[in-house]
């Protein structure tokens, strides 16, 4: 198994900023096999505050909790899958379906409904008016 630890480092007036990094086990196994053709599964778990990414076989690879300080749970589902699709990206994933509660999609679907879902809240904060 692998492990995805995060730190929070500070920069001066622009605030913390999140830096995660690989910890490889013991054996030195490869990072190149973890995502045989690509695929990845990642699991968004708000309740828990974590996210979990599974290869196509189901091996659980990755899984870091995320500290909830968002005002929305949009926000905070907006960072968990951000910081999911960061890591499974650059150990080598190409594709991605996201559970998320009930829901199991594709990870552009996933972006484009959570894109509209905050565009909608945005509009009802404003009271309609919205400017983008």
């Amino acid at each position: 198994m692998f492990c995805v630890v995060t730190e929070t480092e500070y920069y001066g007036s622009y605030g913390p900023a999140g830096v995660s990094y690989l910890r490889e086990s013991k054996d030195g196994e490869q990072r190149s096999f973890l995502f045989p053709g690509g695929d990845a599964s990642i699991k968004l778990d708000c309740a828990a505050g974590r996210y979990e990414i599974r290869n196509i076989d189901g091996e659980l690879l990755f899984l870091a909790t995320v500290k909830n300080v968002y005002s929305s749970e949009l926000g905070y589902v907006r960072e968990l899958f951000s910081r999911a699709m960061d890591c499974a990206v650059e150990h080598g994933a190409k594709n991605a379906m996201i559970e998320c509660g009930k829901d199991v999609m594709d990870a552009d679907e996933f972006e484009k409904e959570l894109s509209a879902n905050e565009k909608a809240a945005r509009t009802e904060k404003t009271g309609g008016i919205l400017n983008d």
